[in-house]
């Protein structure tokens, strides 16, 4: 009787067990169906406005299943890896209208709230041989060629 004593405590504490597997998975503390999914992706875009402060950029690119452009607003963590031509450098080092691939992850809100964009590499290659005048060199209007001979 003592022996079959054990095995009725074995099998309320097997049961127990499993109820509380199932009761933490229920509550999110094993697993977790509200946890976020979490996707990575290669994007190719265009930058629209990037925000120093708050460490974000808005990117437009191509959506490859829709065929349509689309503008996300992503976060640029202080941990993200930023390229110009090869060489280290951070956000406010970007620019606006840059083409740049962005490697990240987006975190799937499975409540239907909003996504998550966040980038883990930029890079950027940009034509460093190009030469913008500045004001001082441009053309005195008053000594301009164009400008009609008295």
């Amino acid at each position: 009787m003592h022996d079959s004593g054990k095995m009725v405590v074995s099998g309320y504490l097997k049961s127990g067990f499993f109820l509380l597997l199932i009761g933490s998975c229920m509550t999110g503390a094993g697993c977790r169906d509200d946890a976020p999914e979490i996707e990575y992706h290669n994007v190719r875009g265009t930058i629209q406005e990037i925000d120093l402060q708050r460490r974000q950029i808005k990117l437009r690119f191509l959506h490859e299943e829709t065929g349509s452009y689309m503008e996300r607003t992503g976060e640029v963590p202080s941990d993200a890896e930023i390229f110009i031509n090869g060489r280290i450098t951070d956000i406010a080092e970007l620019r606006v209208g840059e083409h740049i691939l962005v490697k990240g992850r987006v975190e799937k809100d499975r409540k239907g709230g909003k996504n998550k964009f966040s980038a883990m590499r930029i890079d950027v290659t940009r034509d460093e041989t190009v030469t913008f005048k500045t004001n001082a060199e441009s053309p005195d209007p008053e000594t301009d060629a164009t400008k009609p001979k008295p």
